[in-house]
């Protein structure tokens, strides 16, 4: 996923537009339009610091995306039970993202 991809998303995901991001990191909106219209190549490494932190994320992950991750739990150390639990919380925190 390219850069301005993640971007979007990230943008997205916190319901921010281009110009209220670009406000609340100090950046120039017509840089930020220039990222998404012409090219996203010579970014400072400021900027994406601002960014990063703004979104809560690494710069890494701004640049190339959030890794996906999977977590495997096994029978053999939990209890059937335990798996359910774990299960149903996992869809509780899913839920409370949405909020």
């Amino acid at each position: 996923m390219a850069f301005c991809d993640n971007l979007r998303a990230l943008m997205s995901a916190k319901g921010v537009s281009r110009r209220k991001m670009a406000a609340d990191c100090g950046i120039s909106p017509s840089a930020v339009n220039s990222w998404f219209n012409r090219s996203a190549e010579n970014i400072s490494l400021p900027t994406l610091l601002k960014l990063s932190e703004y979104f809560g994320v690494t710069i890494e992950e701004l640049v190339h995306g959030t890794p996906q991750r999977e977590i495997t739990f096994s029978n053999r150390i939990y209890t059937d039970k335990e798996l359910e639990e774990i299960q149903l919380f996992a869809q509780f925190l899913l839920h409370r993202r949405k909020d």
